[in-house]
């Protein structure tokens, strides 16, 4: 039988090539086997459904078979995902915004916009988690709404104070689902001209190893959005399947290197070749690269060698709410030191 879910998803693995146009298709398998406890067609569906959750849970392409713990563990989720969609209904969550500097002279030139839930009864619930049970239930939709609204405004309140805030631009993640909803360019489009912004100040981050789940629709709104003015960014660079030199391809303006190869470039090796192989062609290419997880001087001084122009991290400052960043913006006691 697993086999069988095996041959299935390589079967998924080839594109499907209907007229001229190239579809890939991911599956998700759950494979159960019938027992004592199977006393009808209805049992047999149920666990299978399960197992296909976990399936989809570890990723696209994937098959799980059953397992009784599985039980609890989709219970978990179900209340989760009521949770959320409590949260999201009654606008329980919060945006903080992480800095990104000129690693020339230290100046803050973005903020990333990143959702937070402080559940009354849960704590502080890890993006980590409801992030996930958010895009497996298609509450990303009205979430990835909300954020992008909030943030657009919360920038254009940064923007009107003036002096260094003037020109300050916003990144928002997006997920394959959101850009598989065929009303995203009039959303994106719409919270700008609600919050008084052109396109060109919000860059749209998604994650590079998720991409072929955007399919060619989401590249198609990818485009949209670019024309009107918008900018792309691949998120995670690094631990996907890109290559600099296909990325003329594809809708993308910048690159932002992922944590683990900046975190660990000082030890040389892989990683340091990794992020030196980015930095130095993304100008020639005409992409903007960002550094991510930088975490002190000495890392944030070899990216200045290397020629890299931004960089996000701790080293600068972690995710903080509005607030607080447009005092470190507008106070310059509270700047960001050049690195």
């Amino acid at each position: 039988m697993l086999e069988l879910a095996e041959r299935i998803s390589a079967t998924f693995d080839t594109p499907f090539r209907p007229g001229e146009r190239e579809i890939t298709i991911r599956c998700s398998i759950g494979v159960v086997v019938a027992s004592g406890g199977h006393r009808t067609a209805d049992d047999l569906l149920r666990d299978a459904d399960v197992a296909m959750y976990r399936a989809k849970v570890s990723g696209r392409g994937s098959y799980a078979l059953f397992e009784p713990s599985m039980q609890a563990e989709i219970a978990a989720r179900v209340e989760l995902e009521a949770d959320l969609r409590e949260a999201i209904e009654h606008a329980r969550l919060t945006l903080a915004y992480q800095p990104i500097v000129d690693l020339q002279d230290g100046r803050i030139v973005a903020v990333e916009a990143l959702a937070r839930w402080s559940h009354p009864e849960r704590g502080n619930v890890s993006p980590a988690v409801f992030i996930p049970s958010a895009e497996e239930s298609g509450l990303i939709l009205p979430l990835g709404a909300w954020v992008l609204r909030r943030a657009c405004l919360d920038l254009a309140n940064l923007r009107q104070s003036g002096g260094a805030a003037s020109d300050l631009r916003l990144s928002v993640n997006m997920s394959p689902r959101q850009l598989g909803d065929r009303s995203i360019v009039d959303k994106v489009l719409g919270a700008l001209r609600e919050a008084g912004l052109a396109p060109d100040v919000l860059d749209i981050e998604i994650t590079e190893s998720l991409v072929l789940d955007v399919g060619e629709e989401g590249l198609g709104y990818l485009r949209m959005l670019r024309a009107a003015g918008c900018k792309v960014s691949f998120d995670d660079f690094g631990t996907g399947f890109s290559s600099l030199g296909n990325l003329r391809s594809l809708p993308i303006d910048g690159l932002k290197i992922d944590i683990s190869f900046v975190a660990a470039m000082l030890g040389g090796g892989v990683d340091a070749a990794v992020v030196e192989a980015v930095v130095r062609p993304g100008a020639a290419l005409g992409v903007t690269v960002v550094a991510e997880g930088v975490e002190d001087a000495a890392t944030a001084e070899r990216l200045v060698e290397l020629g890299c122009p931004y960089a996000q991290g701790y080293y600068f400052g972690g995710p903080e709410p509005v607030a607080a960043i447009a005092a470190r913006i507008t106070d310059p006691g509270k700047a960001v030191a050049a690195a």
